[in-house]
Formats: structure tokens, C-alpha cells, sequence
């Protein structure tokens, strides 16, 4: 009986989980919405690009902000190659790592290794 209740209760934690997930990432396209309207509707530096795709990449989870992500990486894919690609790299990897395997870039695979 005791392993039935481990069972729920630990469901039950990771159904908490998931929902306080959910609104934090709804939480985040409120507060990123600004900084990336800003970020697009002008010349920002490599450096402030960088610097918010990389906080943006805990919340692409979200549609909404993977939607963002992208936007950002348009704007500035031309101007700011490297970053960019480095950028989508970062995301596959940590959202759709099986986009990387069998391509030249599976090698970031490896760099996921916890185990380590």
C-alpha cells in the first residue's frame, strides 16, 4: 500500500510542477514582450542580443515565447550570424535534440552529458 501512495503523492508533485511551469512561463511572456519589442524596433548591440536570447532560453517551453525567440533571431540573423546560430543550436539541444542527430551538429549532443 505504501508504494500506491509514493505513487500519488510523488504524481501529485509532479502535477504541482508542471502547473507552476505553466504560469511562469506565462508570466515571462508578460514581462519579455517589452524587451523584445524594444530590441526589435531598433539596433541592438551583439552583446544585449546575446544576452537576452540566452534568458529567453529557460522559457521556450512556451509557444509564446518560442514565438519571441524566433523574432529576436530574425531581426538580428543577418547582422549577428554567429550569436544567432549559436542561439538555435542552444535551443535544439535543450528542446528538440533529436533534430540533431545524424547532422553535423550532433557533437552538441555530448555537451548535454550529466553523467559526468
Amino acid at each position: 500500500m505504501s508504494d500506491e501512495y509514493n505513487i500519488s503523492e510523488n504524481f501529485d508533485a509532479i502535477n504541482d510542477l508542471v502547473k507552476m511551469t505553466q504560469q511562469l512561463g506565462k508570466q515571462a511572456v508578460v514581462a519579455y514582450k517589452p524587451i523584445v519589442d524594444d530590441i526589435c524596433s531598433r539596433d541592438a548591440s551583439e552583446k544585449e542580443v546575446a544576452w537576452l536570447l540566452d534568458y529567453m532560453l529557460d522559457f521556450l517551453g512556451n509557444d509564446q515565447m518560442l514565438e519571441f525567440f524566433k523574432q529576436v533571431c530574425r531581426k538580428y540573423l543577418e547582422k549577428y550570424p554567429d550569436e544567432i546560430h549559436f542561439h538555435i543550436m542552444e535551443y535544439y539541444k535543450l528542446y528538440e535534440p533529436e533534430k540533431l542527430v545524424g547532422t553535423e551538429y550532433e557533437h552538441l549532443l555530448d555537451e548535454m552529458n550529466f553523467d559526468d
